[in-house]
């Protein structure tokens, strides 16, 4: 759909998000009309305009359509913090998302501060009084040109200040049927994402599991599925991505489990440490399939659980 806007200020960049799509426009103005994607009318918009390095401006728009046109003559003016970084990192990503909902931290967020290749210090913005809680997201990688990264991440305040956890990860064994990693650090979740071809696309799929897990049995995917993609086959997975998971609120995988089943994975002072080893740099499209392991599969196309 296309977005509508009438007396826009003079910004040298911007931030447009819904629930379900955020992005940030560095160096270029927005246009009297801009289109969206992932998305249906009506929507709720999130607009942010850098004015300068110390204005930005917000707006939130409820229930816009196609002929919707949206006034950015009263913007409001967004709050800001200093927020302390490490230094020495590379590839470095600071992401601020708010929640519409007290406590809805496993619904959908809209995106309201990007920072790419963040400094030591930096200042965040971002929108005062507008929503009910946070999620920041701040990743990086120790080698310029490494395939394994680092997040953290925080639910409810964001932190004043970050500091990096130790953890390596190597993979010793790929195949499904023997698996194995090594890693150091403090983590009780593994996840690993395995892909296959399947016409001019990748499933995926992704397990959740204990960190000493050595093999995996996939189940049957239903006849529907195969009807879709008939050239899919189970011996044609090769892993994609190991991803290690510690979550402040649980000290081992039975309570992550256990926190889970009874939709108590994240409150206001979660935070969660990362460690990604990528195997492949893909940007494939991708359909994604996830296995809830040593649980009841009901529903093998689930929406991504965190």
């Amino acid at each position: 759909m296309n977005l509508h806007f009438a007396n826009i200020p003079e910004h040298n960049s911007w931030i447009l998000s819904t629930l379900y799509r955020g992005r940030k426009y560095n160096g270029d103005s927005m246009s009297p009309t801009e289109e969206i994607t992932y998305t249906s009318e009506p929507v709720d918009v999130f607009i942010r305009l850098d004015l300068d390095e110390q204005n930005k401006e917000y707006g939130f728009f409820e229930n816009v359509t196609d002929t919707t046109v949206l006034d950015m003559s009263h913007l409001e003016l967004s709050n800001s913090k200093m927020v302390q970084f490490p230094s020495g990192l590379y590839s470095t990503y600071y992401t601020l998302y708010a929640y519409p909902e007290v406590a809805a931290f496993n619904s959908n967020s809209y995106m309201v501060e990007l920072i790419s290749e963040v400094e030591q210090e930096e200042q965040v913005f971002f929108p005062s009084q507008l929503f009910s809680g946070n999620r920041t997201r701040f990743s990086w990688k120790e080698e310029e040109d490494s395939y394994q990264s680092k997040t953290i991440v925080n639910y409810g305040a964001f932190p004043d200040e970050y500091s990096v956890f130790i953890g390596d990860l190597e993979v010793m064994q790929k195949e499904i049927d023997e698996f194995e990693i090594n890693y150091s650090g403090d983590f009780d979740i593994a996840m690993s994402s395995w892909r296959a071809p399947i016409d001019d696309n990748y499933l995926f799929w992704f397990y959740y599991a204990p960190t000493d897990l050595s093999s995996f049995q996939l189940p049957e995917l239903p006849d529907s599925f195969r009807q879709v993609y008939p050239s899919y086959h189970n011996d044609s997975l090769e892993l994609s991505m190991v991803k290690l998971k510690k979550y402040s609120n649980f000290s081992s995988y039975d309570d992550y489990l256990d926190g889970r089943s009874k939709s108590e994975l994240i409150d206001e002072s979660t935070e969660i440490h990362e460690l990604n080893n990528y195997l492949y740099l893909h940007k494939e499209s991708a359909v994604k399939v996830n296995l809830k392991l040593l649980e009841t599969l009901e529903d093998p196309f689930s929406q991504d659980i965190y």
